[in-house]
Order: C-alpha cells, then structure tokens, then sequence
C-alpha cells in the first residue's frame, strides 16, 4: 500500500504596525512644524533683519522725509501678530510701489529695491506739469472741482478752482481723483496738434471741453473770446481749411464779435455774433 503524500504550504503571518506607532509618527510632524514655526517667527524677530535702512532719490516735487515716513508707518506692526511687518523677508518690492504710488499721486514713476538684509531703496520721479483739467457737468456749469494735468492725462494735486489763463485747461464731464487718467492720450494729442494748427489763423486756444458721452464733439474756447465746435475724429487740414474760407469770406471785420463757430457738419457751417 502506497502512503498518501501531503504538501504542506508555509503560511505567511500579517505583520501589523502598532497603533501607537502611527501616533509617534503624527506626534513627531506636530512637532516638527511647531519646531520649524518657532524658528521662523525667532528668525523674522531678528533685528539684524529688519529694515531700517530707507533712502529715497529723485522726487524733488515732493519731500523726501515725507516718502521715508510714509514707508515706515507702513512696515510698522506685525502681520497676524506674529512676523513684524518690517522684516526684510516680509516686505513686498511691489506693495511698497503701489502703497506709494497712492500716497503720492504726484509721482510718475516708482521703484523699490530691497538691499539684504535691511535696506530699501526708493526711486522716483515726479510728473512734469502740463496743463489743468476741470470737472463741468454743462457748459453753463461753473467748473469745479479741478486738478492738475500731467503730459499723459492723469490728474495730480486737486485744486478749489482755476481761474487763470496760463495753463492750457481741460473741462471734462467726469469727477477724477488724484492719480487717475482725466483725459485720454488721444484728445489731448488732439488739443496740441489743433492748438498749433489754429496759429496759423492767428488764433491761440486756452481751453478744451468735452464729455465722456459724447467724445466726438468738443469744443476749443479761443482767446480772442469765441469757441470753436468741432468732431475730433475729423482730420484737423479739413474743418481748419472751412473755417479759413469762413473768416475770410463771410466773418471778416466782425471777427471780435464772434460767439462761437460751428464746425461739426463739413462744408455747411454755422455761426453766431454775440
């Protein structure tokens, strides 16, 4: 009789890990973060890293003391209560720009550069003044309130009201605050190209009105004490060479006595004596 033969197959045991090993684990990256937070909030509280070092060049419009004391109220406190503002790592190139750039609207350009490990160095310059805009909500309105006017057509320095004659005035139909874009680059480009036009006529504008409604018409006062209406968008050799015939032909010596002349409708021309 042939014995029966078994196989007899090892049978792997699961090794498990202990629950209170998972909890070691957990504990120890707890610490660890606690750990590398305590180093970073002991880093940020460094002295030898705080910036306190602020210099400020260009912007002779403005006071330099004034940019260098608006800088530190800034950076002055602690972010969450914790990381002082005024940290090398903590502060922002471009936060200080922009927090500048609104405390100063009178600057045209700004730029921070932070010099390791506590300097920042501030680069500016101002607008250069080119002209007033003038907020008038009609014609007939009196206008107000105003602002100084940069090449650009951003508004800087509010002013109560402009009464002079100086500066070349801009009236426009929308209250701007400082800093912001009061007339678009394309109208005053217009306002300068049809003020050196109008020489040729002997005629010299002081002033420029137009409304954010209606952009194509605009209205240039002269300062023999008449305006002229005009679409903007209409090549200026056109409306200049019709009101040349106009004054010639049909104005002539009553020149002074004009109220305004209307150029908006091509060859067909109105206008009026006061």
């Amino acid at each position: 009789m042939f014995r029966e033969s078994r196989i007899i197959y090892p049978v792997k045991t699961k090794t498990t890990r202990p629950a209170n090993s998972r909890r070691v684990l957990a504990l120890a990256a707890v610490a660890a973060f606690f750990a590398l937070a305590a180093a970073l909030w002991y880093v940020s509280g460094l002295s030898a890293l705080a910036v306190n070092n602020i210099e400020v060049a260009g912007a002779d419009n403005i006071p330099k003391e004034e940019i260098r004391q608006a800088i530190e109220v800034s950076i002055a406190g602690r972010w969450w209560s914790l990381v002082p503002k005024n940290n090398y790592f903590a502060v922002s190139a471009g936060r200080t720009e922009e927090n500048i750039r609104v405390k100063f609207p009178e600057l045209a350009a700004v730029n921070a550069d932070k010099i390791f490990p506590h300097g920042l160095r501030i680069s500016a310059s101002g607008r250069k003044l080119w002209g007033v805009y003038c907020m008038r909500p009609a014609l007939s309105a009196p206008a107000a309130p105003c602002a100084y006017l940069d090449a650009g057509g951003t508004a800087y320095e509010e002013l109560l009201r402009y009464n002079g004659w100086l500066l070349p005035v801009i009236y426009g139909s929308s209250v701007v605050k400082p800093g912001e874009i009061a007339v678009p680059p394309a109208m005053l480009e217009f306002f300068n190209q049809a003020k050196t036009e109008l020489e040729s006529l002997n005629g010299y504008a002081l002033s420029f009105s137009f409304s954010t409604t209606t952009p194509d018409e605009v209205r240039l006062d002269l300062a023999e004490g008449f305006s002229l209406r005009i679409t903007p968008s209409r090549p200026i050799s056109e409306w200049l060479g019709v009101l040349k015939t106009v004054l010639e032909k049909d104005i002539g010596a009553r020149r002074a006595e004009l109220e305004y002349v209307d150029l908006r409708f091509g060859a067909k021309v109105f206008y009026k004596f006061r």
